[in-house]
């Protein structure tokens, strides 16, 4: 209603005593100046191409070892660019403030070898281990994301932001007396890249991810991920179903990073 009297947008405050809401003023609100937001006309549907290959070899009844080779290429992925943000001093064009262009000129490139030893030392013991070395780069963190300088992408062709280059796991299950079985899972990772970032608007942009002088993206690294997860379970069978076959009760005890490792996930890189 104070929009339509007063025709402009309005900042209004308010309090709320004793169940009642009592409005204190209302003025003007205080616009910035006119975006955009545009597609561009070159624009494609991402996609990707992979191949794999892959051998597995049993060497005994209880044991085999497989080790599997992936390349994903993606094309066309998305990502956001200010086209009028200033190139200097002043915007392309004046009369608006960003002008933020959808496009699909992104691309990534990852490659990943895989080894994985499937064994059990005998009827009460099984496990699997796995090692995967991979490498992911790309130039685009997702549709929304704004490259550092519009007007400079060479920098923005790093290592992805999910990229480890390192990563173990094992998982193993063990029968114990009286009808218990343990299980654990151990997963162990090296460091993830993050975008260091001065903090600052430094190009006027708008956008608050400005790196320093010379440094590409995603070159900081966290901190290697280790988690121990450990699980206790044990059947219970109460009876029989109409058709014959047993019911049964399972009861679970999991224990969720044992370790106490403190495992991170987002930096901020400022």
């Amino acid at each position: 209603i104070l929009e339509k009297h007063y025709r402009e947008m309005q900042d209004i405050e308010f309090t709320a005593q004793k169940n009642k809401l009592w409005m204190l003023q209302t003025r003007n609100g205080k616009r910035t100046g006119f975006a955009a937001v545009r597609i561009a006309a070159d624009n494609a549907a991402p996609y990707q191409v992979q191949a794999s290959i892959g051998i597995e070899h049993r060497f005994s009844r209880k044991n085999s070892i497989s080790i599997d080779y992936a390349m994903i290429r993606g094309v066309h992925l998305l990502r956001m660019r200010n086209i009028n943000a200033p190139p200097e001093s002043e915007r392309p064009d004046t009369r608006v403030l960003d002008v933020n262009q959808f496009e699909s000129r992104g691309r990534s490139r990852a490659q990943s070898l895989t080894a994985t030893w499937r064994g059990k030392l005998s009827r009460r013991a099984e496990f699997v281990v796995t090692y995967v070395l991979s490498r992911s780069m790309d130039d685009t963190s997702g549709p929304f994301s704004f490259p550092a300088n519009s007007y400079d992408l060479a920098k923005e062709w790093a290592r992805s932001d999910y990229d480890r280059r390192h990563r173990f796991n094992f998982a193993g299950s063990l029968r114990l007396p009286l009808g218990l079985k343990a299980g654990s899972i151990l997963s162990i990772g090296s460091a993830i890249p993050f975008n260091v970032t001065t903090g600052g608007d430094e190009n006027g942009d708008g956008v608050v991810n400005d790196r320093p002088i010379g440094l590409a993206r995603n070159t900081g690294h966290g901190p290697a991920f280790t988690q121990l997860d450990l699980r206790l379970s044990k059947k219970i069978r109460y009876g029989e179903s109409a058709s014959g076959s047993s019911r049964n009760i399972e009861v679970l005890v999991d224990c969720f990073n044992m370790l106490n490792n403190t495992n991170y996930d987002n930096y901020v890189g400022v």
